[in-house]
């Protein structure tokens, strides 16, 4: 039976949300359906993956917090100490191996590596609406203070998203939960005549979780696209412009 370091090596790892990529497609060319399906079921029963129903079919996600060291991929087993941007952290290779007598052992390293390389994959409930989802991402964030900007990747319904979330006020007796303010990055227009760039988009997220936007669409200042970029998070794709047809003479 193929193990979760065979199927790491035949697929690619989103590193943003720790989703295993185009699973919905079937198994990898050269690799039996069954087998595949067999070894995808092992892995979650052992606790290397979760599984999230989409639309396109199942997905993949590597379970707990990992880190990618020197382009390894690494299960974070214990964190440690912080200094400045960095984290000590005790992790297992899932992909190099040691071999010894009586079997093989998982390359490990203890060391600091960058806080906003660490993510999380989240436990991505089977949710009824993307609201608890976000607040479900944002109560496994680990570290979370006071009005910084904390990272969150989620999956809904097979698409995932990417947000910075803050707290700027615990909650009280008579809100158990924090409202959360959201700012989401996508690539769209803010007026019709204008190219597409990026577009942020402010929401808040309510005690009660009702998600309502706080502000119009705006377009992103230089320092929030480099924090964006700093907590570990892609730019979106930006698609290629039309070109216009040259003008006519005369015309």
């Amino acid at each position: 039976m193929l193990t979760i370091n065979d199927v790491l090596s035949l697929v690619n790892v989103c590193l943003r949300s720790g989703q295993l990529e185009d699973q919905q497609w079937g198994a990898p060319q050269g690799i039996a359906q069954d087998d595949w399906c067999l070894a995808l079921n092992k892995a979650v029963a052992d606790g290397f993956l979760l599984q999230v129903a989409g639309q396109t079919g199942f997905q993949y996600f590597l379970a707990g917090s990992f880190v990618v060291v020197d382009g390894d991929l690494y299960r974070v087993l214990a964190t440690g100490s912080e200094r400045e941007t960095e984290t000590f952290v005790n992790a297992a290779s899932v992909t190099r191996f040691n071999q010894h007598h009586n079997g093989r052992s998982p390359h490990m390293i203890s060391c600091f590596v960058p806080s906003a390389t660490l993510r999380k994959a989240s436990s991505f409930p089977q949710a009824d609406s993307v609201e608890e989802v976000i607040r479900a991402a944002f109560d496994d964030y680990e570290g979370v203070r006071m009005s910084i900007p904390a990272p969150i990747s989620i999956a809904y319904r097979g698409v995932v998203g990417n947000f910075m979330v803050t707290i700027k006020k615990r909650q009280d007796h008579d809100r158990p939960r924090p409202a959360l303010h959201i700012t989401q990055l996508l690539a769209g227009r803010l007026l019709d005549a204008l190219p597409v760039g990026y577009v942020e988009h402010h929401y808040r997220l309510t005690h009660q979780n009702e998600l309502i936007p706080t502000s119009l669409p705006c377009e992103p200042r230089e320092s929030f696209l480099e924090q964006w970029q700093a907590a570990g998070l892609t730019l979106p794709t930006l698609p290629a412009e039309t070109q216009m047809p040259p003008a006519r003479a005369g015309a």
